[in-house]
């Protein structure tokens, strides 16, 4: 199990911590004592805690698409407007993709980065280079427009 934690990206990693929290919550809130012990409930405790350490260790490999661009995801709370807006504000971003009215792209050439928003889901792409950068901007338009 070990070789298989330390194999994991940051987002599986994080989804891992997600499900066994929530089946933390899940037996600690529906008195299913009988449908596991308490050292296997212990066990999975410190499972996620071990897990949440790791994650903030910021020791572990970082999530890699299939074109190779490395994928950072984040929330936010700010609505489409002000996350643009705060965007288009703070560097050399420019709008790139707007498919509807939730999902808009951005991209910064000089930093190779790409950021989606929809529904405050961020998702941040970052090109090792320009080619990278161009074959990821064809991909996303190709997708929406064989897609929407």
């Amino acid at each position: 199990m070990e070789d298989q934690i330390c194999n994991m990206d940051q987002k599986r990693l994080l989804d891992l911590v997600t499900k066994l929290y929530s089946q933390i919550i899940w037996f600690k809130n529906t008195n299913s004592s009988n449908q596991i012990s308490s050292c296997e409930f212990t066990s999975m405790k410190s499972l996620v805690r071990y897990l949440v350490t790791k994650l903030d260790s910021k020791n572990i490999p970082v999530e890699i698409n299939a074109n190779g661009m490395q994928i950072i995801r984040l929330t936010t709370d700010l609505s489409l407007q002000q996350y643009g807006d705060s965007l288009i504000s703070t560097g050399n971003w420019s709008l790139f993709l707007r498919t509807d009215c939730l999902h808009y792209y951005w991209v910064d050439s000089s930093s190779l980065k790409i950021i989606s928003y929809f529904r405050g889901d961020v998702v941040i792409r970052t090109a090792l280079h320009d080619e990278m950068l161009t074959t990821e901007l064809n991909l996303i338009v190709t997708w929406h427009r064989n897609n929407i």
